[in-house]
C-alpha cells in the first residue's frame, strides 16, 4: 500500500486484479475549503468571494435546520480547488525511457506503508 503526501490517500498501486492504479489527488474537499478560508490560506476570485459573501449573509440572516446543508456548504460543494502539491500518477505520452513512464506531476510524493498484518485465520466448526 502507498499513502500520497499531498492528500493522504491510501492506495494500491495494484489492484486485485492485476490492473495498475494510477493515483491522482483529489480538489480540495468543502471542510478542507472552510479550513483554507479560515486561516487565510486560501484567496477566492471576485466572484466566488461575492457568492461566498452572500452565502455567508444568507446562512447568517436564515439559519439553516440541523439536517439542512447550509449556503456556503452548497455553494463550497461546487467550487474545484486544485490541492498543492497535488499528485498525478498518469504517464505522460513522452517518455524519456519507455521502460520506466514517467508520472505527470511527483507533486508532494508517496509513502510506501509496511505490510499490514494479516487478518486471523478463520476457523470452521
Amino acid at each position: 500500500m502507498q499513502q500520497c503526501n499531498a492528500c493522504h490517500g491510501i492506495y494500491a498501486p495494484t489492484l486485485p486484479d492485476g490492473t495498475l492504479y494510477f493515483h491522482v489527488c483529489p480538489p480540495l474537499s468543502v471542510l478542507e475549503l472552510k479550513a483554507a478560508l479560515a486561516n487565510n490560506t486560501l484567496t477566492l476570485n471576485a466572484s466566488a468571494k461575492a457568492a461566498y459573501d452572500a452565502a455567508v449573509a444568507a446562512d447568517v440572516a436564515h439559519p439553516p435546520a440541523a439536517n439542512a446543508v447550509s449556503q456556503v456548504d452548497a455553494l463550497l460543494s461546487t467550487l474545484i480547488v486544485a490541492r498543492q502539491n497535488a499528485r498525478n500518477e498518469n504517464v505522460t505520452r513522452q517518455q524519456p525511457d519507455p521502460a520506466h513512464p514517467a508520472i505527470l506531476s511527483e507533486g508532494a510524493g508517496m509513502t510506501t506503508l509496511p505490510p499490514a498484518a494479516a487478518p486471523p485465520a478463520a476457523t470452521l466448526t
